[in-house]
């Protein structure tokens, strides 16, 4: 019992020894009273001790408060993945439609590809794609990706290694090197990627420009259309600085395409009919395109 109920109950008993030399009537009315004063506080006395015990029993021990942290902190942290997880989607079905929706708009005959692996060490050279030779892919089809109405070019396939499975040269690999000019000139060269530090996204050199080259920094550099792998008018990138040596201008370019953020891309698939192929005399406003700015 409580040392609040004990001090109840001993004012109680006096009281009631005290009362108990009045007359029988008076003695049952002071009881009555008494009992009905005091009820009140007895039962609140009663509940408050009740409380305390139960809050006595949910007391936890510092090891207990340590697991049910710790647990918190796993659902917070779940939560926060199925978040992640749930944006990475919503970014991928967006990039998806916007893919989609670009190769309806396109009259190129563009055959939509995946990137499902790409290794740290050569980020910048190589990636694999979904599609091989049982989708008709062979060795040096361009690869591109959207940018607005105009196609920006990746690289190229370098091999099939499977029935749903090649391998991209980057364009940002010094190996693979494109034809390029200025775009609304006539200086031309040939542009490659330069190898960086890894994770570090290289720049193109756009090299063997004339001595007198009309180049200024932002110029637009696309694609001659010079050979059988590479149409014209494929967005490379801008200029970002050049420089006159003897003989030549180099020049420094940005590329067009976000290497670090690809998901979705293209291969350019060749017409049947060999005399569709680009020779570099298509009328640069009508190859499908769409690249018909001028400086």
């Amino acid at each position: 019992m409580s040392r609040l109920n004990l001090i109840f109950l001993f004012t109680f008993i006096g009281l009631m020894i005290w009362i108990s030399f009045f007359q029988a009537e008076k003695v049952d009315r002071i009881q009555k009273g008494t009992l009905s004063l005091f009820s009140p506080f007895i039962a609140a006395s009663g509940h408050i001790s009740n409380s305390a015990a139960t809050l006595e029993g949910e007391k936890l021990s510092y090891s207990e408060m340590e697991e049910a942290l710790a647990m918190a902190r796993r659902d917070r942290d779940r939560l926060h993945l199925e978040v992640l997880e749930k944006d990475e989607i919503l970014y991928e079905n967006n990039e998806l439609r916007k893919a989609l929706q670009y190769k309806t708009r396109s009259p190129l005959n563009l055959l939509p590809t995946r990137v499902i692996n790409r290794k740290p060490l050569n980020w910048y050279n190589t990636m694999i794609i979904d599609k091989g030779a049982e989708d008709g892919v062979r060795p040096d089809l361009a690869v591109v990706a959207p940018d607005g109405d105009n196609a920006a070019l990746v690289g190229k396939v370098s091999e099939v290694i499977g029935p749903h499975s090649s391998v991209v040269l980057l364009l940002t690999d010094e190996m693979c090197q494109v034809p390029a000019l200025i775009s609304g000139t006539v200086e031309e060269g040939i542009l490659s990627g330069e190898r960086a530090p890894v994770r570090n996204q290289p720049y193109l050199k756009l090299r063997y420009l004339s001595k007198e080259a009309e180049v200024q920094m932002g110029d637009t550099i696309v694609s001659s259309g010079i050979g059988e792998v590479f149409r014209r008018n494929l967005l490379l990138g801008r200029v970002k600085e050049f420089k006159r040596g003897v003989i030549d201008t180099e020049a420094t370019v940005v590329p067009t395409v976000d290497f670090e953020k690809l998901v979705d891309v293209f291969i350019i698939m060749r017409p049947t009919n060999p005399s569709q192929l680009n020779t570099g005399t298509i009328d640069p406003g009508n190859d499908g395109i769409g690249m018909s700015e001028q400086r």
